[in-house]
């Protein structure tokens, strides 16, 4: 995937540091460094490396290690860490190219490239401490690498701007938030993005974090990424369900956000809140605060974990939840008038399987629980004893 930062503004003192940096890279590259027995790295891969060094070609290098962390993923700190002790010139390189193909493993690569000499070390983290590209600096270690140096590799053939993932399958989840009926649904999972600056996110789940739709990521570092999107809501139709009778629609609506994370190795954290653009629709605004946990089982397995809680404003809960006297006099059903308030709507819990059958395609099963809880669950629209909603759901996937 390809990323991007801003301009290095480097003073006088730093040039000379660089320019030192330099001759130890030089010197190294003529000598080079012996292997370290790696217990996890398969020989074949190491043999590769070894043989990359002795045609002392950088960019034979970063394949090979692309290679060999996309074949055996659970030892990717290994693989790396043997490229750069064979040719420490090229560590930051190899690196940055690493870096660039998985950015989820942007903990492991930087401190495996960062054990080959104190130089590259200090180095890599001055890099690593730097501020955000908004904020006029230079960020070369995940997940965004420089502009200029971006521009290089894509020129050279090594990066594309596009990182695409699309997947569709089956789903079930409830006709309406509250309903103890179950409808089969689509199940869209797409992941686009533009040189990790723009996006496109929609998964068909519960989940109001995981609908950004289309945005942008303009702060970024190592561990922090946030910035605005533009979503919709789809609204609700009272003919989905008899509960509904006399209710009316509520309008679909596009809705505007922010979102901000923090990752820290298989954690990762959000907030994101989006207010409706129009009065049309429910003409409110949600809170999620969620968080979760991703590891690699298998080279092929991969299993993920997310919880998160749904806060809701006056106006949001009054379009979804509320009864007036009209809409309570509207049908025989017993339906009290109801007025809820803000506040908590619901929490959820997710787990995610994900299993990849090659480097382009792949699987996803998804289970989805979420409860329903104050206002929310009190309402007349809710139906009794089906405040635990669930969403189940499958599709199979291609890489591009």
């Amino acid at each position: 995937m390809a990323r991007r930062g801003g301009k290095r503004i480097c003073s006088k003192s730093a040039g000379t540091a660089t320019s030192g940096l330099l001759a130890v890279l030089i010197f190294l590259a003529q000598t080079g460094l012996p292997v370290r027995a790696q217990d996890n790295i398969p020989p074949t891969v190491l043999t590769m490396i070894e043989s990359a060094a002795a045609h002392a070609d950088a960019s034979m290098m970063s394949a090979v290690v692309i290679d060999g962390i996309s074949s055996h993923p659970s030892s990717v700190e290994a693989i790396v860490q043997a490229a750069a002790h064979v040719a420490p010139a090229y560590s930051l390189k190899v690196s940055l190219d690493a870096l660039d193909a998985f950015p989820g493993f942007s903990e492991q690569i930087t401190r495996a490239a960062a054990s080959v000499t104190q130089e590259i070390a200090g180095t890599v983290n001055a890099i690593a401490k730097q501020p955000t590209p908004l904020l006029g600096a230079n960020v070369f270690l995940p997940p965004s690498p420089g502009e200029v140096d971006f521009e290089q590799r894509r020129k050279e053939g090594g990066l594309s701007d596009f990182d695409i993932s699309l997947a569709v399958g089956p789903g079930l989840e409830p006709t309406y938030e509250g309903d103890d009926a179950y409808d089969a649904v689509l199940f869209p999972d797409i992941h686009i993005t533009w040189r990790d600056r723009l996006f496109l996110d929609w998964t068909g789940s519960s989940g109001e974090h995981l609908r950004r739709g289309f945005g942008a990521k303009l702060l970024r570092s190592r561990t922090f990424t946030a910035g605005p999107y533009l979503t919709y809501d789809p609204g609700r139709e009272e003919s989905v369900s008899p509960n509904l009778l006399g209710m009316g629609d509520v309008d679909s609506v596009f809705e505007a956000g922010i979102f901000a994370e923090w990752h820290s190795g298989s954690y990762q954290f959000s907030v994101d809140y989006k207010q409706s653009l129009l009065e049309e629709g429910h003409d409110g605004s949600l809170l999620t605060l969620a968080g979760g946990y991703g590891e690699r089982i298998t080279d092929q397995l991969g299993v993920g974990f997310t919880g998160w809680a749904t806060y809701a404003s006056e106006n949001y809960m009054t379009s979804y939840y509320s009864v007036n006297a009209q809409q309570a006099a509207a049908t025989s059903l017993t339906r009290p008038i109801f007025n809820p308030g803000s506040g908590f709507k619901d929490i959820a819990g997710n787990i995610t399987l994900r299993f990849d059958w090659n480097e382009n395609w792949h699987s996803l099963f998804a289970g989805q629980w979420k409860r329903l809880v104050g206002d929310a669950a009190a309402s007349p629209l809710s139906v009794t004893d089906a405040e635990n909603q669930l969403f189940l759901g499958t599709t199979i996937g291609y890489k591009f």
